[in-house]
């Protein structure tokens, strides 16, 4: 009688690596895409072999696909909801391909997860504001992961936590920008004139990744503007008009057109007048507005050294 012998397959070693480099920074709740090559020593067929994706418990799990020469294996993870530094393993446990035992083979994923960085700013707000009158403005918030936005919340609050204005952000970013979501606000001016500053807060929903921020901003309200001061901008050499003057009577102020005309409406009263345009040495003048005004100034030419 002849024992039968049975014959231990060749262990065939593996090695993993990543297709892509993970994000430079990855924001927590963020939606990963890892793709992994897996190759043989010894050169098997791969396809269809099993791939996990791990922590401390199997994350999801894939099958290998040929793509060109390589045996690819792809998960769409989600980061941590929670910030931190996490040990993640790309796994691929040992098992039998082609009548030949492949050894477990492991790659180390390092991941350094952050809070959602949201800034906040403030604009279009009117200079200068008028007193007791409605004012429109946008308050603006990206997400450094550039969320979509949409559905959250803007607060306003005066010096003393009062509630002046609510919006919500819109589904479209600002002009120009990838994610700066935008919320236009309606509130009403103070009823005296001086420096005022409000705060407005990014205020998220209950399932945001974002935390409450908030930003400071600052703005003058003035009485309602009276009379109407035409000024005419011209060098003094050549008498030429200067185009796009800017013109200063505080706390109004305006660019002037390419016939270098600017115009502003302010109060009645003694005013100063500040006139400058690039290229010039700027100008200071006294004015006392009781009526319509126009005047004529002369800039010279700044000395170049």
């Amino acid at each position: 009688m002849v024992d039968e012998i049975t014959e231990h397959p060749k262990e065939h070693s593996l090695s993993l690596n990543l297709l892509d480099p993970l994000p430079s920074k990855i924001y927590t709740g963020i939606q990963l895409d890892i793709r992994v090559a897996v190759s043989c020593s010894q050169a098997c067929d791969l396809a269809s072999s099993l791939l996990r994706l791990s922590d401390d418990n199997i994350l999801s799990e894939t099958k290998l696909e040929k793509e060109d020469d390589k045996y690819v294996g792809k998960f769409l993870a989600k980061a941590p909801d929670v910030p931190g530094t996490y040990n993640w393993q790309l796994i691929f446990p040992q098992q039998e391909i082609g009548g030949t035992v492949h050894q477990e083979a492991r790659l180390p994923l390092l991941l350094t997860v952050l809070p959602h960085e949201l800034s906040l700013n403030v604009w279009d707000v009117p200079l200068p504001v008028v007193i007791r009158q409605d004012f429109s403005f946008t308050v603006g918030a990206k997400c450094m992961a550039e969320c979509n936005l949409k559905g959250d919340l803007i607060e306003v609050y005066d010096e003393g936590g009062n509630k002046l204005a609510t919006g919500l952000i819109g589904d479209t970013p600002w002009p120009a920008t990838k994610a700066v979501y935008f919320a236009r606000l309606v509130a009403k001016a103070p009823a005296a004139e001086g420096v005022y500053t409000w705060t407005a807060k990014f205020i998220p929903s209950p399932a945001s990744p974002h935390k409450e921020v908030s930003r400071n901003f600052s703005f003058r309200s003035s009485r309602p503007g009276e009379h109407t001061v035409r000024v005419e901008v011209v060098d003094k050499f050549t008498g030429k008009p200067i185009r796009r003057p800017y013109v200063f009577i505080k706390p109004y102020r305006a660019y002037g057109d390419d016939n270098g005309v600017a115009s502003l409406v302010v109060p009645k009263g003694d005013h100063q007048v500040f006139i400058s345009a690039p290229g010039y040495q700027e100008k200071t003048i006294e004015l006392k507005v009781d009526g319509d005004v126009q005047i004529k100034e002369e800039l010279i030419i700044a000395p170049t050294f």
